[in-house]
């Protein structure tokens, strides 16, 4: 066994994990970064297929505070960077209406549901507390809007009904909503919520090209091992000392005196020694995530969307989200075609997660009957990436059983939890930035 020491072991090597590590390691801190992928860059990677690109999911950089912007164009560049304003739509009714939802919207949703919608928005009855979403929907935009706008493509994406899931997420990702709010955001495209910015960052090359950039940074100050397996976190008496793990075949194991976890929570704390039986309980039925399988299709068309996202909330398609790479970026596809990236959320080792890939493939194909879909014949191969940890599950009451986690992890000392996974926190990336220096920037 190979032994040696650090100051500093962060477990994840995605976007949170690789901006701690770039931070520490700037301030001279011996960092051991560890992660259990053959390749970094976790949810933030671009991956390739037959010459073309594509993210795990259409990452937008929705980045609105002035350090966050500064942290990007000092460390990656301007040069590949791309400013897009933000084109998306829903379909509803066998028609495209823009998302979040605005004075055209509301127009198409026609004379009778316009009058609903007012009067709705009229009569709101504002609370500080929602015990759960479909409240909070209810209490925020109204009874109209909430049928015809956000219960079905929210259920589908979630898995469950409205009134089981938390409201706790919406406040940031929908935004509150009032009378005069609404009429403003009507009229003007305007929201507080994160999804609403008008505008995005991208680059040019994908989203992974953060994390390439960032992998270069970390060669002469950080230890980075890569394809970690049989990882192990030993407790002592009031905090956390050393791991073990195999890698390339070696065993190795690390003291250190601080440890930064970006990993999610349900893997963390069963490599952990000596917990509670209690502890474990609640990782196996409290603890939950929603996974994410990406359908791509190759297409021989040239670029055939018109949008940055494209949200399905029928059930008769089979999908929920749909981008198109070429569209944000030329470079991401070559000459001669196009990917189109389908999105269907399920859960781990659910139905879908366990279908053949050919079958999956198939049903995106089938569901491509809505309005401007390209044509079948137009596609002529795809692939299939499964992410199981792609969302954690904010179902009402999960808060309790988080808490109790976070509770007992933070009872070590040198513990620190960091990032989307690592908090189970449904940030977006400019958060997680955001996150990671608050916590590390004083180690």
């Amino acid at each position: 066994m190979i032994k040696t020491d650090t100051d500093i072991v962060i477990l994840g090597a995605g976007w949170s994990g690789l901006i701690a590590a770039d931070i520490l390691s700037r301030k001279g801190k011996r960092v051991v970064l560890l992660e259990k992928e053959a390749e970094l860059g976790g949810l933030a990677r671009t991956l390739k297929y037959k010459g073309f690109k594509f993210d795990i999911g259409g990452h937008g950089l929705f980045f609105r505070d002035s350090a966050s912007i500064l942290y990007l164009k000092e460390n990656f560049g301007e040069a590949g960077l791309l400013r897009l304003r933000k084109k998306a739509k829903i379909l509803f009714n066998n028609r495209y209406i823009n998302y979040p939802v605005d004075i055209s919207s509301v127009i198409f949703l026609g004379g009778k549901n316009v009058i609903k919608i007012i009067l709705d928005l009229i009569s709101l009855k504002r609370t500080n507390y929602c015990d759960g979403l479909e409240k909070w929907f209810l209490n925020n935009y109204g009874q109209c809007l909430y049928e015809i706008y956000f219960k079905e493509y929210t259920e589908k994406v979630w898995g469950l009904p409205c009134d089981k899931l938390s409201s706790s997420w919406a406040d940031e990702r929908i935004g509150k909503n009032n009378l005069i709010k609404s009429i403003v955001r009507i009229l003007s495209y305007y929201s507080d919520g994160k999804d609403a910015l008008s505008f995005f960052y991208y680059l040019r090359n994908g989203i992974g090209t953060l994390i390439s950039s960032l992998e270069e940074k970390l060669r002469d100050g950080c230890v980075v091992y890569k394809g970690v397996s049989a990882l192990r976190v030993r407790i002592g008496k009031v905090d956390f000392n050393s791991v073990s793990f195999v890698c390339d075949n070696n065993e190795f194991q690390i003291r250190f005196k601080e440890l930064v976890s970006s990993i999610p929570i349900a893997e963390l704390v069963p490599i952990l020694t000596d917990i509670p039986v209690g502890v474990s309980g609640i990782i196996a039925e409290k603890i939950r995530y929603r996974s994410l399988i990406l359908v791509n299709l190759l297409c021989s068309s040239d670029v055939v969307s018109k949008w940055h996202w494209c949200y399905f909330p029928s059930k008769d398609i089979f999908f929920s989200r749909l981008h198109e790479p070429k569209f944000w970026s030329n470079d991401m596809s070559k000459k001669g075609g196009t990917l189109l990236c389908s999105e269907v959320f399920c859960d781990y080792e659910d139905e879908y997660w366990n279908m053949e890939d050919s079958e999956l493939i198939k049903r995106v194909k089938d569901s491509l009957k809505y309005k401007g879909a390209p044509a079948i014949d137009a596609i002529n191969d795809g692939c299939v990436k499964r992410i199981k940890y792609a969302y954690p599950s904010y179902y009402k009451g999960y808060e309790i059983s988080l808490n109790e986690i976070k509770d007992f992890l933070g009872s070590f000392r040198n513990m620190h939890l960091i990032g989307r996974n690592g908090t189970h926190s449904y940030f977006n990336m400019e958060e997680c930035l955001n996150d990671v220096r608050r916590k590390v920037e004083s180690l």
